[in-house]
């Protein structure tokens, strides 16, 4: 049987503030995929009203999309009985079904806005292979 790692979830902790890995994996996340976007626009015929835009409520539509995905698909009773709990976000809960969700309804929205198919958007916003060095 293959051990276990204890990892410490936190970081770094001043008095009450902890900054947890998920959340550093959000940031960095985030941070790259503004990067390539940016790089990527650069070089699109597809017109983005702005990345920053789209960056700013793909990343909103994940962590929404993602809490409501975990109160609804894991404990809905318990939030149900206990609606503010909903806003304990410092306890965690998170699903990535719920995230992907999130995401396609902005893409959907983002799409009608800058009057382009969810398809040519989705193709923007998704790295392609051919971009990245292949092996040998």
């Amino acid at each position: 049987m293959i051990p276990f790692p204890n990892i410490d979830p936190v970081v770094l902790e001043i008095g009450f503030f902890q900054v947890h890995w998920y959340g550093v994996s959000y940031v960095l996340g985030i941070g790259i995929g503004w990067y390539y976007l940016e790089n990527r626009a650069r070089a699109s015929s597809l017109k983005v009203i702005s990345v920053s835009d789209t960056v700013f409520y793909v990343a909103l539509g994940a962590v929404v999309g993602g809490r409501i995905g975990y109160i609804i698909f894991y404990n809905l009773a318990a939030y149900y009985h206990d609606p503010l709990s909903i806003l304990a976000i410092w306890k965690g809960g998170m699903s990535f079904h719920g995230g992907v969700l999130g995401v396609a309804l902005v893409l959907i929205w983002q799409a009608r806005k800058i009057e382009s198919s969810v398809f040519a958007l989705s193709d923007f916003i998704v790295p392609r292979l051919t971009h990245w060095p292949r092996p040998g």
